[in-house]
């Protein structure tokens, strides 16, 4: 259609077309006036711009197409950014509970650890008290052994016997001290 508009419209001179218009029911002047008002508006030009009008409205429809298609992607790429976004906040609410948690028991490790120092100090004391008893006893033996006459030899098994359980109970304090302070350097 646009080839023979074109080429209608590409003629320069004047041109007279007759038309005969025919019905079974003869001639109708209505019938007549409308298709000879018809044939005098389409002209090549008018059918060229209809054409081009028709064209322009294809591009911006498939441009209206692409721009809706575009706007569908925006969209779900919204909606996939607010659906972590709404993940991330419950991680986020999560992570500070479990700070809190945390916390608190961090909180309840420094009480601790304030309590084992004190125990560790009373450990200490005790342990140097003991050491004091041990070195008196020592010398009383040691005294009543020289009033009694009594030599060195003469009560050695019963003397290694007293040593061996007051080191034993010296290891215990020093162990038990040691591992106090350890676990108050964690």
């Amino acid at each position: 259609m646009q080839e023979l508009a074109e080429g209608a419209n590409a003629v320069t001179g004047d041109a007279h077309v007759e038309m005969t218009i025919a019905s079974d029911a003869g001639p109708n002047q209505a019938e007549i006036d409308a298709v000879t008002a018809f044939m005098e508006a389409a002209t090549p030009a008018a059918v060229l711009a209809l054409l081009a009008e028709i064209n322009r409205l294809r591009t911006a429809e498939g441009d209206a197409m692409t721009y809706k298609a575009g706007m569908e992607n925006v969209a779900q790429q919204r909606d996939q950014i607010k659906a972590e976004r709404d993940q991330l906040f419950g991680n986020s609410e999560q992570l500070k509970a479990e700070n809190d948690r945390l916390r608190s028991g961090f909180a309840d490790a420094l009480v601790q650890k304030d309590q084992l120092k004190v125990e560790v100090e009373s450990f200490k004391a005790a342990n140097a008290e003991l050491s004091e008893i041990n070195v008196a006893r020592r010398n009383h033996l040691s005294n009543a052994k020289k009033a009694a006459g009594i030599g060195p030899m003469d009560d050695l098994v019963g003397a290694i016997e007293a040593m061996r359980k007051d080191a034993g109970r010296l290891n215990f304090l020093d162990e038990s001290a040691m591992a106090l302070k350890k676990s108050l350097d964690r």
